[in-house]
């Protein structure tokens, strides 16, 4: 946020209530969902909050409260600087490489479900296919 005496970024954050710091914060927030690839269900699923919070948090509607910031914080070193104020990384080094392979872990578990579905749907069309057979040969 612009320091309006200074013309400079302050790194104190905003006044809270401060409308545009809320929807300026809300966007960030927004694009650091999107980079960590989660939906808003599944972030709100893994935070314990509902949904409709997490819209309202996007919409600027309500404040990123203690609990999200502490979550996006220790699960996906968010830099909540970063998140005040908009200076420096979204996240440190260290912190991106852990996500990256979170992420990598999380798709991969999600494809081994897919991967297991799609297995039992084939064992299912051979047994069909296996059972057409057997009527034809009679």
């Amino acid at each position: 946020m612009k320091n309006p005496i200074e013309g400079k970024y302050s790194t104190k954050p905003p006044i809270k209530g401060d409308r545009k710091h809320d929807a300026e914060a809300a966007a960030r927030f927004v694009a650091f969902r999107l980079s960590v690839g989660r939906t808003q269900a599944e972030l709100s699923d893994e935070i314990g909050i509902s949904r409709k919070t997490i819209s309202q948090i996007e919409r600027a509607v309500s404040s990123i409260n203690k609990k999200v910031r502490d979550h996006m914080r220790l699960r996906y070193g968010m830099n909540l600087n970063w998140l005040d104020t908009g200076l420096g990384e979204d996240r440190t080094v260290d912190n991106r490489i852990k996500n990256d392979n979170t992420t990598l872990l999380a798709k991969i578990s999600r494809m081994e479900v897919e991967l297991n579905d799609l297995k039992n749907l084939v064992v299912d069309l051979i047994s069909k296919l296996d059972g057409l057979d057997t009527t034809n040969k009679k």
